[in-house]
């Protein structure tokens, strides 16, 4: 089940099982949610990146630069070039999902800003 897999990937990225995989980074030098530094953009800025080499999304208000995840996502890249994801808001397909806490947390490594709010 793709489910299980990627719950297992995601635990495995954590850090919660033995594995060999490692941890990605951002693809640039951003803030994070702990630093109170919030850049903030556009939706229109985010939709710009929308391409293996620099893919962003939005969930939930809040912009992640994934770039680095594609090749980790437990379900491929593939399902960020679905439904015109890359590059827009993902809450929706996300959630119907069921991404478990530990994929949520993971997120966090991703973070680089917010949505202007309008």
């Amino acid at each position: 089940c793709i489910r299980d897999r990627y719950q297992r990937r995601v635990r495995g990225v954590m850090g919660n099982e033995s594995t060999t995989e490692k941890k990605t980074e951002p693809s640039q030098q951003t803030p994070t949610m702990a630093s109170g530094n919030i850049k903030y953009y556009t939706k229109e800025e985010v939709a710009k990146h929308k391409t293996k080499t620099s893919l962003w999304i939005i969930y939930d208000g809040k912009v992640y630069d994934v770039t680095n995840f594609l090749d980790e996502h437990p379900g491929g890249d593939d399902v960020f070039f679905e439904e015109n994801r890359a590059g827009g808001d993902v809450t929706e397909a996300f959630d119907d999902i069921g991404h478990s806490d530990d994929a949520k947390q993971l997120m966090k490594d991703y973070y680089i800003g917010e949505i202007v709010k309008s």
